[in-house]
């Protein structure tokens, strides 16, 4: 009797042993502690996992070409003149439009005169730019900006083999600007505007309209 019980208690233990065994092998857990049992898989992001940096500013360069038409007041005249543009510009992404703000450095020069005098002129700008574009991607975005700085006027004189030099004062100047921006690619547009710029260098509250080409390249993306 006490043989058969043995030999029930044997036979018991090693049956549970080896459904215990089978159970095992079906079930697996994973690196973090999950529980995988009859094939199926769970897949759970790492908690160090990186996930995609959102860009929401980026800067360019540009170069360019304006002409302006000067309105003056104490010669009653209007005069084209043709300028080199450069600067640099900051925009941020703001929910469907873009704000951006640049510098840039505008100069046009002149020259006039008869057999007896010649008179050449170069007048140099330093503006710092605020614009508000009207969509924040696309291929042409319009934009309206307005621009305070300082301007001033160099002159020389050449009167009976003489030559004299003056340098003006840099005074305030203040502009404003309605322009497009067409996108070529992702990183390289065309700027094209229509400006206005007061003229103070020589206090006679002089007024320039313009129109101004400048080819930007981009850095960043705004996404």
């Amino acid at each position: 009797m006490n043989k058969k019980m043995l030999l029930r208690s044997v036979s018991f233990l090693c049956a549970v042993l080896c459904s215990a065994s089978a159970f095992a092998s079906d079930v697996v857990l994973d690196a973090d502690g999950l529980e995988v049992s009859d094939g199926a898989t769970v897949t759970e992001p790492l908690a160090g996992e990186l996930t995609e940096t959102t860009v929401r500013r980026r800067w360019g360069v540009r170069i360019g070409r304006g002409m302006l038409f000067e309105k003056s007041n104490s010669t009653k005249a209007d005069i084209a003149r043709l300028s080199f543009l450069a600067g640099a510009d900051i925009e941020w992404a703001l929910a469907s439009s873009t704000i951006g703000f640049g510098v840039e450095y505008g100069r046009f020069g002149s020259a006039d005169g008869n057999q007896t005098i010649q008179v050449a002129s170069l007048n140099e700008s330093l503006l710092a730019w605020t614009d508000l574009g009207f969509s924040r991607e696309g291929s042409f975005v319009p934009y309206v900006g307005g621009g305070f700085g300082v301007s001033r006027l160099t002159a020389e004189t050449q009167l009976s083999g003489m030559t004299e030099k003056s340098t003006g004062l840099w005074l305030p100047v203040g502009a404003a600007r309605v322009g497009v921006l067409a996108a070529w690619n992702a990183a390289l547009r065309l700027r094209a505007e229509a400006r206005f710029e007061t003229a103070q260098e020589l206090k006679t509250n002089d007024a320039r309209l313009g129109v101004a080409l400048s080819l930007q390249y981009l850095f960043g993306h705004l996404n």
